[in-house]
């Protein structure tokens, strides 16, 4: 028995050892090399944009990016998911812009992100808020927020709460993940040869995906260019973690949704509600969850009472989208989003 167990040893610690010595050195988001965000965060301070940009903490990527604009008033602040990221100056007219939209975003990132501005001295004239529906999906069980979630309970009030231990605690499980391994056998051809280095540019149309010094971004010539057809096969398949049983509308979420909102508007901010559309696919696919419809029309009631700006539908019919307007089944054309803002702002 004792030979047995020596030998499983001998074979799973070298496999499990070697997985997790690539997923560190590869390291495909990013997770663990600190100076990869500084380095990203150094193009904002230089006036830049910068090219080539991988995956990373995207909040953590924010915070670093509020505290180079410390003490700045910014004409608009932008609070989000990925679907308000491609939001920039470039569809207002002469105005200042500070884009803090992060993937999966949750209240708790929103939340997280105005405590930062708010201890950086950072000011604002208006607030666009990219209200998706998902916000008030209780299910939602994503926990990347907990990255910048001592700054969420900050705001709250509660004191020193340590959420980056828990945070560490996954990262180190995930070093020991298959699916990240495979993410980095993938990317060390890549890494090899150069190509993910960052660069330093002053235009934002590139090759590779790129975070301009406004923190919106421009995606990559590839994910630009997804053939139709692929695009219309992700919106018939993808769900995002977002929608994950997605059955009813959190009364909870409403609350905290609703205080955080008249917060913003007392801090002096005027509200813009932005409510980005779906692909039309997955929209109808969207419909037949329980929490989709009752959320939508809180939305649609919240900004008509409190007299807030509400620009977009997540219906696409109602603005004249097509498939052709979709980079996939949830994330909206820069070029459209530019011209339904630019006809409503």
């Amino acid at each position: 028995m004792k030979k047995f167990i020596i030998y499983v040893l001998s074979i799973i610690i070298p496999v499990f050892g070697g997985m997790a010595l690539i997923n560190f050195l590869v390291d495909p988001g990013h997770v663990y090399s600190s100076s990869y965000i500084e380095d990203v965060v150094e193009g904002a301070r230089r006036g830049l944009c910068v090219t080539n940009v991988g995956n990373m903490d995207e909040r953590i990527f924010k915070k670093k990016l509020i505290e180079v604009y410390k003490d700045k008033e910014f004409d608009y602040l932008v609070i989000g998911s990925s679907r308000v990221m491609t939001i920039s100056k470039d569809c207002l007219s002469g105005s200042t812009l500070l884009n803090l939209g992060v993937s999966g975003c949750k209240l708790e990132d929103m939340i997280a992100l105005y405590q930062i501005c708010k201890e950086n001295g950072i000011t604002f004239k208006n607030v666009i808020i990219g209200t998706d529906p998902t916000l008030f999906n209780a299910n939602d069980r994503d926990s990347r927020w907990e990255s910048i979630g001592s700054y969420y309970y900050a705001y709250n009030g509660a004191g020193d709460i340590d959420t980056e231990s828990e945070f560490q605690r996954t990262l180190i499980q995930n070093i020991f993940s298959p699916s990240y391994f495979k993410s980095a056998i993938k990317a060390i051809p890549n890494a090899l040869a150069g190509s993910l280095q960052i660069e330093y540019v002053k235009s934002y149309i590139n090759e590779g995906g790129t975070k301009r010094p406004d923190g919106s971004i421009y995606y990559a010539k590839e994910y630009r260019e997804t053939p139709q057809s692929s695009v219309d096969a992700d919106a018939v398949t993808c769900c995002h973690g977002s929608f994950n049983n997605f059955n009813s509308f959190s009364e909870e979420r409403k609350r905290i949704y609703t205080e955080f909102v008249d917060t913003l508007h007392n801090s002096g901010a005027d509200i813009i509600i932005w409510c980005c559309p779906y692909h039309p696919i997955f929209y109808k696919r969207a419909l037949e969850m329980k929490g989709l419809p009752p959320s939508i029309s809180f939305i649609s009631k919240f900004a008509k009472e409190s007299g807030f700006k509400i620009i977009g539908s997540f219906n696409p019919d109602d603005l004249g989208l097509s498939n052709k307007d979709f980079y996939d089944g949830f994330h909206v054309k820069k070029e459209t989003v530019d011209r339904i803002l630019l006809k409503n702002l």
